[in-house]
């Protein structure tokens, strides 16, 4: 049983480990799709811009060229390595799920939001359930007990009944005898072993009790961390992203009336996507932060990791 349990911590363990590499892999994969949509956005803001003041300074124009050869290659190579980045976190995942020949071709099959959308709606105030480490100790302790009634029953002295038959040909009769033997523990009380026994036994209980508490302060740390990533990114959602997307509506508008400049244009664009891809990441902290409460609490099955 105990190696049943101490299995059980294992697999546990190693479902936390595979649920946070997948969240931490899918967030990184919506953010690189919101720098996309930026540099889209930026381009499609910039070219005009860039062909009049070309036109104007049309005598540097072999000088902006290999400017922008620079940065358009400049822009590919961190795209190359941004992309290898995600292979091989896509590979550790993988490892992690025991593929036997990992390649960083599996597709992800859910987003953040499904994976919010996922979390108990209690899980706040949820309590401990049926943890392996927790379970492993109190199977400790009732071994221990079990060993203490063991040696206890040992003073009492274990009455033998016997019954004797005997057969003596020719001459003599044969015989029958019933006996009973009690033996007399005079000096062996067996405390030795009591106390003993009783010794291992608050071994194993004070094992158990320090166990409970490392549990508590796991779902305490669990828990706050939760609350703290969940209230962040409902911030993000309920507020922050959609006064950015005003903003840059309102300064996209002024940019096309003449009323702001492009710099201006660029700047609210770039802020807004830094506020979204913070977003991201808030909803990915969030979901880690259930995985790592639930697993805290012995909640997070097999079905769970996916």
């Amino acid at each position: 049983r105990e190696r049943q349990t101490g299995q059980l911590e294992l697999d546990r363990a190693s479902r936390l480990r595979r649920q946070r590499a997948f969240l931490e892999l899918t967030a990184d994969h919506e953010s690189r799709q919101a720098r996309i949509a930026l540099e889209a956005r930026y381009r499609a803001a910039a070219d005009p811009a860039v062909a009049q003041y070309r036109r104007d300074i049309a005598q540097f124009t072999d000088l902006v060229e290999l400017v922008a050869d620079i940065e358009n290659a400049d822009a590919l190579a961190s795209q190359a390595a941004q992309r290898a980045t995600a292979k091989t976190a896509v590979v550790t995942l993988e490892i992690l799920l025991g593929e036997p020949a990992p390649s960083g071709a599996t597709p992800l099959s859910d987003t953040l939001e499904q994976w919010m959308q996922s979390i108990p709606p209690d899980l706040e105030a949820a309590t401990i359930g049926d943890r392996p480490d927790i379970k492993a100790a109190e199977s400790a302790v009732d071994q221990a007990d079990t060993n203490v009634r063991l040696q206890q029953r040992q003073r009492i002295p274990d009455v033998t009944a016997s019954v004797q038959y005997e057969r003596n040909p020719p001459y003599q009769t044969n015989t029958v005898g019933v006996g009973l033997s009690l033996p007399l523990p005079l000096w062996d009380h067996f405390d030795g072993e009591i106390l003993n026994a009783k010794a291992a036994r608050e071994q194993t209980q004070a094992q158990l009790d320090k166990v409970r508490i490392q549990a508590a302060a796991e779902v305490a740390s669990a828990r706050v961390a939760f609350r703290e990533a969940s209230r962040r990114a409902a911030r993000y959602q309920a507020s922050l992203v959609p006064k950015s997307a005003e903003v840059v509506a309102s300064v996209s508008y002024a940019f096309e009336k003449g009323g702001a400049a492009l710099v201006d244009l660029l700047e609210a664009e770039r802020n807004d996507n830094a506020i979204r891809v913070s977003a991201v990441q808030s909803r990915a902290d969030t979901a880690i932060a259930a995985s790592a409460l639930q697993a805290a609490l012995g909640r997070l099955g097999a079905s769970d990791a996916r």
